[in-house]
């Protein structure tokens, strides 16, 4: 950040012609990749600066595009190799329940929070109708 990787990568990435859900695509996998390797307060900092100004300038709106990080992370914390919270499964398991068993067992979960994100990728309404209606 302080020697410009933020407003290189702005540039780069505005300089490609994307439309908006390409946009949202590329992010998603940003999100996951990162995920498998970094906890969502890394990814939080390293993203968020390069693409919420993109998102905001294809007109999303950003507490949705907010939810579609945190869903996105969700997932990605249940996924190995770095599954955190399978992980934090183990440490409270007896000690016959082994890590490939929570890892087996995840994967029912991981479908049901990608469900959740093709939800809300689908129908915005899902997650900005209760903030429109306070906030306007």
């Amino acid at each position: 950040n302080g020697i410009g990787g933020i407003a290189f990568a702005q540039q780069l990435l505005g300089g490609i012609a994307v439309e908006g859900w390409q946009l949202l695509a590329i992010s998603i996998c940003v999100f996951l990749f990162l995920g498998f390797f970094i906890d969502w307060i890394g990814i939080l900092f390293l993203t968020m600066p390069i693409f919420l100004p993109l998102v905001k300038g294809f007109g999303y709106d950003l507490v949705w595009y907010g939810v579609i990080f945190n869903l996105t992370v969700q997932v990605a914390y249940l996924t190995p190799p770095f599954a955190p919270a399978a992980f934090y499964l183990k440490s409270v398991a007896p000690p016959e329940i082994s890590i490939q068993d929570i890892f087996s067992a995840c994967w029912p979960f991981i479908g049901l929070q990608l469900l959740a994100l093709a939800l809300v990728l689908a129908f915005p309404a899902l997650v900005t109708t209760l903030p429109d209606l306070v906030y306007n």
